[in-house]
């Protein structure tokens, strides 16, 4: 069964406008798909480098990567999750039993899942050349499940918005663009997984009534409307019949194209722009 739906998921190239018709995707088989449409492309893919510095003072950031030499680029972006530093991590075990401490003594790097979010100021960089997307830009709550939904969307818009451009020097303003098009709906996933999480923590008073009454009707906002397009610029209020189309159904290239179309004109290269 799991074989059949994976198969379904890797092979289906046109979703159906109908939300409800979801499929399931190993994130394993999602990293296989990505890393073989990198190298198809000519990536070039470089594993165990760690950058343990950004200088984006300049007109052109660097990287500083440990043990081998600095590297300059026209775009740094910046796609990591937030982690959990060793020290901190070894610290809240100090109390612990000493087998344990042991065991963390020979521990050099961690990787811990914790409950944060990422909400900075701006995406952007001071040269206007380095970029957040993904948890490293809008990190939310894990209750909504949208995590590396809107890090794609983030990856396909912020393409969009690159294509547009005809020299580097394009960039910063390009970069503005996409943050201008993407914080709104990431910021409204944000607080809807907050608010989720919330919930699940009720234990009495009218909040807690409502929410098992949502839960009884099988969630009625979920198949309350298919996606049918009508609503595709607007941000819903959470969970109103259209929010399972606009989340779900949300097209995030034709989206960042037709806000590029109203600044630039009609898939207008930046030089090309209306006056």
């Amino acid at each position: 069964m799991a074989r059949s739906l994976r198969k379904r998921a890797l092979t289906r190239t046109k979703p159906s406008l109908d939300t409800r018709a979801l499929r399931p995707m190993h994130r394993a088989d999602l990293q296989r798909v990505l890393h073989e449409a990198a190298i198809a492309l000519n990536v070039n893919i470089r594993l165990g480098y760690q950058v343990t510095r950004v200088d984006d003072n300049g007109a052109i950031p660097k990287l500083t990567i440990k043990g081998k030499d600095s590297m300059t680029a026209d775009l740094i972006i910046g796609a990591d999750g937030r982690r959990q530093d060793i020290e901190r991590f070894k610290k809240y075990y100090k109390d612990y039993d000493p087998a344990i401490k042991l065991v963390l003594s020979h521990v050099t790097d961690a990787n811990v899942w914790g409950l944060r979010e990422a909400r900075p100021s701006t995406w952007i960089g001071k040269s206007g050349r380095v970029i957040l997307i993904g948890d490293a830009a809008h990190a939310s709550l894990p209750w909504a499940g949208q995590g590396g939904g809107m890090a794609i969307e983030d990856a396909v818009s912020l393409s969009a918005c690159l294509d547009r451009a005809e020299a580097a020097t394009q960039i910063p303003e390009l970069l503005k663009v996409f943050e201008d098009i993407r914080r709104p709906r990431c910021n409204l996933v944000q607080e809807w997984s907050a608010t989720k999480g919330e919930r699940a923590r009720l234990t009495g008073g009218p909040e807690l009534e409502k929410r098992d009454s949502t839960f009884a009707s099988a969630n009625a906002w979920i198949k309350a409307e298919p996606w049918d397009k009508r609503h595709i610029d607007d941000l819903p209020a959470f969970e109103a019949p259209n929010w399972k189309a606009w989340l779900s159904g949300h097209d995030a290239v034709d989206y960042t194209n037709r806000q590029l179309d109203k600044r630039y004109g009609a898939r207008a290269k930046l030089h090309q722009r209306r006056i």
